[in-house]
């Protein structure tokens, strides 16, 4: 039986969903004296089969580091672990690549224990060279990395040092309650393999295992090895037999022989290959719900209907002064604009119409489905364009015998939004 989910991906690439094939490898201790047990799944497994997904865009790279799409960040996630990782069912952060770590009385020092026996998916073992390598990558001149932003605090990056080959101490300049769901951002890369690439700088590095590379070159931790990627039709993988993850009775995960992820040129196409029997999976846009469930029994499928995401929609205003002049910078840049425009949304109509009721209106990139940071009491911009208009009026705007709103310098107020192909 296929799956369609709704609101939230209920996949994760150790799942176990064809029952099939030969006993369970045995995890042989003290192959990983500690591995990282799987809780999440309801029952034990059985190996083998492929499952076949679909998503629309191709990767840009298969270098981790400079990932900055969605597309390419699902192509790479089953091939690379960080020090932690959330659980996708309760978004609680957990062990990953790290066992446990430990934090100070002053909440500044962070001292994580990094797993044993965990190996490269070519053979090669990980050390905490790994991990120091990883954290030089992101903070090298030149490097396309977010990361570095993210790990600096108080205006200062995270300061760490190796304690022995397996303890890694982090400093942060100031206490920093998010700093583990940060760290999840932080890709530990294999040193034997790309140290090369850093050597030659920055700009270097980031042309390194680009989409041309042969995708065995690609060495990760994660469950799976990126097998082929043919541009245009599928990216496969196969089980990575040295993986470190086990379920609870201890078969090393995940069950699967392979995993193929088809490109599809739009949502339409993603949706008319999962009705015909061609994927396993289909993330349902909202708006399909209705027509999804009725045709759930005759179609051989399960709903899997959960609750709000961890992520929102939102839009951006440009106030990149190397990319954007007056007078649009000098709106953008205007708190009270904002503002203003933040009472001209419309969002319950949007949640209603365009999500079908399968939205909630949201206030702060925070989304109320994460309980440990979801503030209810941020300020709300309720819908009211006479107010929206009032709030423009006093900062300057005035609205022509045309119709047309202008600021004091008498430009006409107007801009474009950008936005996906696919979004409605």
């Amino acid at each position: 039986m296929r799956t369609v989910s709704l609101w939230i991906l209920t996949v994760v690439f150790l799942a176990a969903l064809a029952p099939l094939a030969a006993q369970p490898p045995k995890l042989s201790l003290p192959d990983i004296p500690n591995p990282k047990v799987a809780t999440e799944a309801p029952e034990i497994g059985r190996y083998g089969g492929t499952l076949v997904d679909a998503q629309v865009s191709e990767p840009r790279t298969f270098n981790p580091v400079i990932v900055t799409d969605t597309s390419t960040g699902r192509v790479l996630a089953p091939i690379f672990d960080g020090l932690v990782e959330g659980n996708y069912i309760t978004g609680e952060v957990e062990p990953a690549l790290a066992e446990s770590w430990t934090l100070s009385q002053d909440q500044r020092i962070w001292t994580f224990t990094l797993r044993q026996g965990i190996r490269w998916s070519d053979g090669r073992p990980l050390t905490m060279d790994d991990v120091l390598f990883s954290l030089q990558v992101i903070f090298t001149k030149g490097v396309q990395s977010t990361t570095a932003d993210l790990l600096t605090f108080g205006g200062k990056p995270v300061r760490w040092r190796k304690l022995d080959d397996r303890r890694l101490q982090f400093v942060t300049a100031e206490p920093t309650g998010f700093f583990l769901r940060l760290l999840q951002d932080l890709v530990i890369l294999p040193k034997h393999k790309l140290q090369s690439a850093l050597a030659r700088g920055g700009v270097a590095f980031n042309a390194a295992w680009g989409v041309n590379t042969p995708p065995r070159e690609i060495v990760g931790t994660g469950p799976f090895i990126m097998q082929a990627y043919a541009f245009g039709a599928r990216v496969t993988y196969t089980r990575n037999p040295t993986s470190w993850r086990v379920d609870r009775a201890g078969n090393r995960l995940p069950y699967l022989d392979r995993s193929i992820l088809q490109i599809v040129p739009n949502l339409d196409a993603e949706k008319l290959k999962f009705l015909a029997g061609e994927t396993d999976l289909y993330s349902a846009r909202p708006s399909e719900y209705a027509e999804f469930k009725q045709g759930e029994q005759r179609g051989n499928y399960t709903i899997y209907d959960g609750p709000e995401t961890f992520s929102s929609e939102y839009l951006v205003f440009n106030q990149n002064p190397r990319g954007l002049r007056p007078p649009k910078l000098t709106w953008f840049q205007d708190m009270r604009f904002r503002r203003a425009l933040n009472h001209a949304i419309d969002r319950e109509t949007i949640a209603r119409q365009v999500y079908a009721g399968r939205a909630t209106p949201a206030w702060s990139p925070v989304s109320i489905a994460n309980r440990l940071y979801y503030n209810p009491n941020v300020r709300t911009y309720p819908y009211d364009l006479t107010l929206a208009q009032r709030l423009l009026e006093e900062v300057g705007y005035r609205k022509g015998a045309d119709g047309l709103l202008r600021d004091a310098r008498g430009n006409v107020l107007e801009f474009t939004l950008a936005v996906s192909a696919q979004s409605t």
